[in-house]
Order: C-alpha cells, then structure tokens, then sequence
C-alpha cells in the first residue's frame, strides 16, 4: 500500500500544478504553519502535521513546498482523506484527470466523519460526468466514430411526462431508473450507465435536438452502442392512474419498437414496473435465471411519496442542481428512513454540491472542510479537528404529505399478476446516519 501511495505521488508531481483562484488568509496560513513546525521539531514523522503544512503551502499556491510536504506524509500514511484529496486536486491540476479519478474513488473506504470523504466523493462524481459530457459531445459532433453496437447492451431513456402537474414531472426518470437498476441484475446483460444517457441528452438539448421524441431512442441508443433500447411516455391521470406507453426495440432484429401499454393507480407503480419489465425482458429475449428472479422481486421503498421525493431528486441531479437534489433526497430518507437508494443518492449529491464543478469550488470547500485551531495545548502542540458533515438541504418543501400509499399492495399482487413471487423487506441501510 505504500509503494502504491508513492508512485502515485511521483506520478501527481511530475509537472507543475495550475493556478486557481480562491482565498485565504496569509497571515493565519502562516501561524499555522509555525504551530505545525513545532510539531515536527518534535517528531518528523508527524504524518498529520506533514499533511497540513502541504495543504496550506498548497492553498496558498506555494506548490513545490506542498509536494514536499505531501510526500513525506503519504509515505506515514496513504489511506488518510485529505492527503489524498490534495493529491488529487494536485493531479486534477496536472491536467491528470483519470489519475485524480483514481485517487478519489477510495472515498467509500474512508472514515464517514471524514469532511474529505465528501470532497473526495464529490470530485470522483464530478469527473465521472464531465467525462460523460465530453464523451457525448464528441458523439453527436461526430457519430461516425460512436462505439459498435453491442446486443447484450441495454440503454434504458427516461420516460417522458406528457401532463403538467409538476409533483409528478420526475416519475418517468425514476420507473427508468428501477428499470436499469433491474436490468443490470440480470447475468449476461449490459447497461449503459444512468449519467452517460442522461449527458447524450443533455447535448442534445444544448444542440437544439431537444429529446422529445421516444421514437429517436433506437438513434440515440445506437451512439451509446446499446443493441437494445426502452424509452416511452407516462401521464398521471385526474384519478391518480398512472399510464404508461413504453416502448422497447431489440435493434439487432428489428428497428420496429413492441409497444408495451401499462395502467394502474400510482399507488401501485411498482408492481406496474415489475410487469412491465417481464413484458421488456421478454420482447428483448432475455431469459431470467432463478437467482435473477430472486433479485427482481425487491423494491427500493415501501412509501410510494418517498420514490416521488427521490424522482424529484432524480431530475435536479439530472440539471446539476445538487442542493436543491439533496433536500428531496432527504425528504424520501424522512418519509422512509430504510430507502437505500435515496441515501445512496443523498451523499452522492452532497459531494457533488461541495465538491462539483470548479476546481476553485472544491478549494473553497477544503478551507471550510477544517483548519488549524487557535489554542494550542499545554505542551505547546496545536490540534487538528476534523469536521463532521453536514447535512444539507433539510428545508426544501417537498409538497408532499406522508399518505398511506405503499408497497403492500404490490406484496400481495406481484406473485399472481407477474410470476415472480412474494417481495421480500427492503434493505437497511448501510453504515450511520442513513447513508450508504
């Protein structure tokens, strides 16, 4: 592990690092600097002054010292947060973007108290999008080069509302997104990753080719090299009845869609989704093992108000509002405190919120993320404290009261009406405070 930490280090420090603009103060930069010194005149190998004193070199762009300083701490220890998160950014400056990638992804293996598990998360999230973004970019300048197209690739495009109400403008991303998650289950099937789709349509709309249309999803599926595609429309009627039109086309056949017509009152949607996924399986000639099966029968949430608090951070994600995103996914978390899904999302949108978009954004946010203390100790020793994480978002007014909406009904309907089976309890999640 410490060999691996230092080529990491050889490889981040090879070039010179950027510039970036973001603020800090020199003069308290520069006490802290002292403290930590004299914590090192009385042990060098202080892994957690080294660490420090190269994050505030590094902030104040005195870069080479930082280099210095970051190399002797990862040598103590290559498994700390903000060391690697600096290394990071260090790479990210570098113009080293899937080295940083790499780096960052060790988040879920960090302390949960760790405010530089967030940062990290939120940078690794980031670059996994704008990769996304660059990717699809390139495809619709030039589909010529889009990737040969795969038949055990599904791509699964959210579904359009064609109503108006906006409590339920976000149902179809969340049905699309059970679909993919059901599908990527399935031994033997491939699927196009949720933020690959969403950036082509992202591009799309910036390009004036606004997807409008799910008769175009056979189009845009084949830039994603799916041989396989599922799009559709939904609407929520007056009575609550949730309509939906999907459409499913197995390319590698025939360009013709199976149109697949579901109907239910939207306290059972996911049993609707459930038929709805046999029907798809089975146009696509997918077979389903008995251990597949097992999987398929579990839904993510007991409280359908809850899934459509998730839809809804679903879409804000989707428009890189991510603290707005947070707030309905910690809505759905207090509507259904075991909604793996939601927490899941929940620290994903977190991360992203502090750590997303400019270089100079996550800078700001590791100034704030913690910082030497004032006091020093009776033994002259400063302290570094760790600050916890915050949760963000808790006040966005969802619209939606508790109901009694939930998944019995698909319990005690799903093994008749689809063959599948009775559902078993959904998940806990995982780890404190609800995040997984």
């Amino acid at each position: 592990m410490l060999i691996r930490g230092l080529c990491i280090l050889a490889l981040v420090f090879a070039g010179a690092c950027a510039t970036v603009e973001y603020q800090a103060d020199p003069d308290s930069i520069e006490d802290d600097i002292r403290r930590l010194n004299d914590k090192l005149a009385e042990n060098s190998n202080d892994a957690e002054a080294l660490r420090d004193i190269g994050a505030l070199y590094f902030q104040s762009k005195r870069y080479d010292l930082a280099r210095n300083y970051l190399q002797r701490s990862i040598q103590q220890n290559d498994k700390d947060p903000k060391t690697l998160f600096f290394v990071g950014m260090s790479a990210e400056f570098d113009g080293k973007e899937s080295l940083a990638r790499n780096i960052y992804q060790k988040y879920p293996d960090m302390p949960r108290f760790s405010p530089y598990r967030k940062l990290m998360a939120g940078r690794y999230n980031w670059l996994l999008r704008e990769e996304a973004r660059l990717a699809a970019k390139k495809l619709i300048q030039d589909p010529l080069n889009a990737p040969a197209v795969a038949n055990d690739a599904v791509a699964v495009f959210p579904m359009i509302y064609q109503g108006n109400n906006p409590r339920f403008s976000a149902v179809g991303r969340g049905l699309s997104e059970m679909l993919l998650i059901d599908l990527g289950e399935i031994a033997g099937v491939r699927t196009v990753e949720r933020i690959r789709t969403q950036a082509l349509i992202n591009e799309l709309e910036i390009s004036n080719s606004r997807y409008v249309d799910p008769n175009t999803s056979p189009r845009h599926g084949k830039l994603l090299g799916a041989g396989k595609v599922v799009g559709g429309v939904y609407d929520v009627l007056v009575d609550r009845d949730l309509k939906v039109n999907a459409s499913s086309w197995n390319l590698a056949q025939d360009d013709a869609p199976e149109i697949h017509n579901k109907q239910d009152l939207l306290r059972n949607l996911f049993l609707l989704q459930k038929e709805l996924l046999i029907e798809i399986l089975q146009q696509l000639n997918i077979q389903l093992s008995r251990e597949d099966k097992e999987k398929l029968i579990a839904v993510p949430t007991r409280n359908v108000e809850a899934f459509l608090q998730y839809c809804l951070g679903l879409e804000r994600e989707d428009n890189r509002e991510f603290d707005l995103a947070t707030g309905y996914y910690t809505r759905a978390l207090e509507l259904d405190p075991n909604f793996t899904l939601a927490a899941t999302r929940k620290e994903v949108s977190e991360g992203l919120d502090a750590a997303g978009g400019t270089l100079e954004n996550a800078m700001n946010s590791a100034l704030k993320a913690d910082a030497p203390t004032s006091k020093s100790s009776d033994t002259g020793q400063a302290s570094i404290l760790d600050t916890r994480l915050q949760s963000l978002g808790n006040n966005i007014g969802a619209g939606f009261a508790n109901g009694d909406e939930s998944r019995k009904g698909v319990e005690e309907a799903v093994g008749a009406r689809a063959g599948i089976g009775p559902l078993p309890e959904p998940p806990p999640p995982s780890g404190s405070g609800g995040n997984n």
